[in-house]
């Protein structure tokens, strides 16, 4: 099930992005904390009621910008990415008409790809993937 974050997950999308930004748990929540503040959407996946991927996003002049997307390692492969990005495509699809997304993992710019993204900008070993939504 896809749905808002709420209070309650904030740990455990904590552990996620601590699994992909890398950084201290202080940084995490502060970074949450801020995005928050700015008005970045963060949707869930649950699987009673344990949070195994997030998809966070702001929408900017009509952009949508992917800020994080993250599932948990052991659920790799089970379409939870997947259904992230539909739900968050479908939700910026009423107000945008172009999606974005950074990356510099080959493993991410293949998922993009197949999800119709395609490169816009290449800049310092960082690819930005673009996509229509509309």
């Amino acid at each position: 099930m896809i749905r808002k974050m709420v209070s309650e997950d904030r740990a455990a999308v904590a552990n996620l992005m601590k699994m992909l930004y890398g950084k201290e748990e202080d940084f995490v929540y502060g970074m949450l904390e801020q995005d928050c503040k700015r008005g970045v959407r963060y949707f869930v996946a649950c699987e009673d009621g344990v949070v195994d991927g997030v998809i966070s996003f702001g929408i900017v002049d009509s952009i949508c910008k992917i800020q994080s997307h993250a599932v948990d390692k052991s659920k790799w492969n089970n379409g939870i990415g997947s259904e992230l990005m539909n739900h968050m495509e479908i939700f910026a699809s009423e107000s945008c008409a172009v999606a974005e997304a950074t990356t510099y993992e080959e493993r991410y710019m293949d998922f993009l790809i197949k999800r119709g993204y395609r490169p816009a900008l290449f800049q310092a070993g960082f690819v930005l993937m673009r996509k229509r939504l509309s």
